[in-house]
Formats: C-alpha cells, sequence, structure tokens
C-alpha cells in the first residue's frame, strides 16, 4: 500500500504545493527528447541544440538572400518558379496545401497537448490535440 506523501503516489506533499510542481516539472523535463537522445548528457544537448541554431540561421540568410535576387512576392513558390520552370513552382504549391501544412498542424497540436498532459492528466490528450487543431485552423 502507498503511503501518501511519497513519489510512488503520483504526488509529493512533502514540500505543501511547492513540491507538487517540483515532481511534475522534474517529470516533464526529463521527457525531453534532447535529454533522452544524449543519454542525460546536458552538454551534448546544448551542442546539439548550437548546431541546429546555426543551421536555422544559415537557411534563414539564405532565403533572404534569394528574397533579395527575386523581389517577387509568393514566397518560395514564386521563387522556384523563377528559377526552373512554372510546373515546379505549382507542384510545390500544391505539396505545401496538401502535405506540409496539415502535418505540421498535426504534429504541433500532438506535441502541444503531450505536454499539457503531463499537468492535466494522460486520458486528455487526444480531445486536446482535436482542439488545439480546430483552434488552429480556425483563429
Amino acid at each position: 500500500m502507498e503511503e501518501e506523501g511519497t513519489e510512488e503516489s503520483g504526488r509529493c506533499d512533502c514540500h505543501g504545493d511547492r513540491g507538487w510542481l517540483r515532481h511534475r516539472l522534474r517529470r516533464v523535463l526529463s521527457r525531453r527528447p534532447s535529454t533522452q537522445a544524449t543519454g542525460g548528457a546536458p552538454g551534448l544537448g546544448m551542442i546539439a541544440w548550437i548546431i541546429t541554431g546555426l543551421a536555422s540561421i544559415a537557411a534563414a540568410l539564405t532565403f533572404a538572400e534569394v528574397a533579395i535576387m527575386i523581389p517577387k512576392t509568393g514566397g518560395m513558390v514564386a521563387y522556384l518558379e523563377e528559377i526552373y520552370n512554372p510546373v515546379v513552382g505549382f507542384l510545390a504549391g500544391w505539396v505545401q496545401t496538401i502535405l506540409f501544412y496539415p502535418a505540421m498542424t498535426s504534429a504541433l497540436a500532438v506535441v502541444c497537448a503531450q505536454q499539457a498532459a503531463l499537468f492535466i492528466g494522460d486520458g486528455f490528450t487526444v480531445p486536446l490535440a482535436i482542439g488545439i487543431i480546430i483552434l488552429i485552423i480556425f483563429k
């Protein structure tokens, strides 16, 4: 039988509400993919964040350079039409519309629901994800 106030009962009452919050935050932070992928080594996680940040900066600067060289509205579709041909731009626009944006929306909703479920309980993950998708679509 579990004692109240222990970690096994799911709520640590040993420090009042702060202990419960500390327990929940520890649970959230221990499930982070960057922490799990590096075996819990914070240095490797920081190096991964730095490398990812530098790659993102390089991609943004490249896109900015293309935007300066091709002063058209329309983003990637217009740039691909100008560089290659209109068919490539058309296909890129449809791939974004049919695949990329729905996949990105659902992935963000699932991750947000999983993180929120750590605080409100695992039984609400799917309804919360559906609610977030509806919120994103009709904002």
